[in-house]
């Protein structure tokens, strides 16, 4: 392999043999099932044994499945007196030292009983010795060694508690056994129904050996001034896998990259914690040896400079590629590194409990109808895919008036320790408002959205000069159409109560937010009143709904 990719790279500098050097042990988080936040993760730490001593069946990540590992007797020819194991076991190199399992017992019934002795039958959680974790059942007395499990609802024996802690002692093995640990005529009992239902499986797994570097290709790997930021590094990986590239320069990390940018498994199941070494599967990152070729923008223009360049593995395991100090002639190419660093730092959570996957429930109706000049109000809660709450988060708030395709910004509002926010807009006219949720504060995208249609009544005035008048005198009628966006063309309606309905006798147009008309009463006989009002109508080019001015009542003197 060295000389295959010597001949082909060898011209862009010398080939360096490294040996491998670890800097630290590290330790990784596995999830087995279900991640973090729920999403689905592999088994491939999960060692089934032959179906005729004991059925497994795994459904993780089938909609409504609870229990998605399930263990139960073997089919035909199940042996009783020879129990099985599911064996839990990481790759190559590895450990498992701590962790946590989801587990519980279904139709499970201990009993000493002559005729339904059922005792010997049962579950047992061991390490690679038989060292027992935890048992419930398969010995008698039951108040035994690391039996924890009882009696509950309806009469079967369960756990009270559905999680069990690992010891941190290392072991290269857990075993989970299900069956029978004593004679036959002890196990009469059991309903062939029970099983052991497990959910998920949160295993820490120690790393022993580091990434193993065969060698770099660059001048950044030879003894001769840098004048390209290229370097190719071949490298491959005996445990958990290849994971990234790391530089440092005069002692500061200025770059991180993935190792095989095409293995999207291999990355940080949850960023939204400090340990950047969380995995849906054991087997996320490559070990086969690799030869990839690196852009590092972060390297120094000029001058002399102590260069670290190391390969990390996923437990966080390192081996340096590079470790010189070296001359650097690089072309002005404005790649030169910003006073903070050329690492993007990790991605700050925005809120506690901070998930990709919340929900963003509108407490109340999702349609408010306002008078003219009144504030909306928007409340509603936050949480995760959890269901628990996302305290102290930042939602964003913007705004589309109605007749307008434009978004704008409306405001930001926080979440209380119940992951509940209000929030009260300004006073303005039809709108719908959104309230947006961004899993991280520097995001781009908007991960969870609720929206909130607010229709406002038309503001509009009405005065009236004289109120009283003599037959055939005249009225002034006056008055302003509120808000902003009115646009030209739009028309207020001058009404009159005719018994129990309005009814409209003049449609005016609005000038710059102003209508103007004068009445006279030509054939009104006196000792008269009317009661009048300005009614405003939705329509195109106005962002309100329909509106009235108050009514006033006009008088002819008899």
């Amino acid at each position: 392999m060295k000389l295959a990719l010597c001949g082909v790279l060898c011209a862009a500098g010398v080939w360096a043999t490294v040996s491998a050097a670890e800097v630290h042990a590290g330790t990784a988080t596995i999830h087995q099932c279900a991640g973090p936040a729920g999403q689905i993760a592999a088994t491939d730490m999960v060692r089934a044994p032959d179906v005729s001593r004991m059925e497994v069946s795994m459904a993780c990540g089938v909609p409504g499945a609870d229990w998605q590992i399930r263990l139960r007797r073997g089919g035909p020819g199940f042996d009783p007196a020879n129990p099985s194991e599911v064996l839990i076991t990481g790759p190559a190199g590895t450990v498992i030292s701590g962790g946590r399992i989801e587990r519980q017992l279904f139709g499970y019934v201990y009993s000493t009983a002559v005729g339904q002795a059922t005792w010997g039958f049962g579950y047992r959680l061991s390490d690679a010795e038989r060292r027992l974790i935890e048992r419930c059942g398969t010995e008698w007395p039951y108040e035994g060694q690391l039996e924890t499990c009882g009696p509950a609802a309806g009469g079967w024996w369960q756990f009270p508690t559905t999680a069990v802690d690992l010891p941190t002692a290392p072991t290269p093995v857990v075993r989970i056994g299900f069956g029978c640990y004593r004679n036959g005529s002890n196990c009469q009992g059991p309903l062939r129904d029970e099983f052991l239902g497990i959910r998920r499986m949160t295993l820490r797994v120690a790393d022993v050996a580091a990434p193993v570097v065969t060698g770099a290709v660059g001048p950044l790997a030879a003894d001769e001034p840098v004048r390209t930021r290229m370097l190719s590094i071949n490298a491959s990986d005996v445990g958990l896998g290849l994971y990234r590239l790391i530089v440092s320069v005069d002692g500061r990390v200025t770059e991180t990259q993935w190792f095989e940018p095409a293995a999207t498994a291999c990355r940080d199941a949850d960023p939204n914690t400090a340990d950047p070494y969380e995995f849906n599967a054991a087997t996320a990152c490559p070990t086969v040896s690799s030869s990839r070729t690196f852009h590092l923008s972060s390297l120094p223009a000029s001058g002399m400079h102590q260069v670290r360049v190391d390969v990390e593995d996923a437990s966080g395991n390192r081996t340096a590629a590079v470790d010189r100090v070296a001359t650097f002639a690089l072309p002005s190419d404005g790649l030169r590194c910003p006073t903070a660093g050329c690492v993007r730092p990790p991605p700050r959570p925005n809120g506690v409990n901070a998930s990709p996957s919340a929900t963003l429930a509108i407490s109340g109706k999702r349609t408010l109808r306002l008078n003219y000049g009144r504030k909306a109000t928007v409340s509603g809660r936050l949480v995760n895919s959890a269901g628990l709450p996302i305290a102290a988060a930042q939602l964003e708030v913007s705004q589309r008036v109605t007749g307008s395709s434009a978004w704008t910004p409306a405001g930001q509002v926080q979440t209380d320790a119940g992951g509940r926010f209000r929030y009260v807009g300004t006073k303005g006219a039809s709108r719908v408002l959104a309230v947006q949720y961004r899993p991280t504060l520097d995001a781009s995208d908007v991960g969870t959205t609720a929206q909130v249609t607010v229709r406002v009544r038309a503001g509009v005035t009405m005065t009236l000069r004289p109120k009283t008048v003599n037959p055939g005198g005249t009225v002034r009628v006056r008055g302003r159409l509120l808000g902003e966006g009115v646009q030209a063309g739009t028309l207020v309606e001058l009404q009159a109560m005719d018994g129990r309905e309005w009814r409209t006798f003049k449609t005016l147009p609005v000038k710059r937010g102003r209508f103007a008309y004068r009445y006279r009463f030509r054939h009104t006989s006196g000792g008269a009143r009317f009661l009048w009002r300005i009614h405003v109508r939705a329509q195109a080019g106005l962002p309100y709904s329909a509106g009235t001015s108050r009514a006033a009542w006009v008088s002819v003197r008899p």
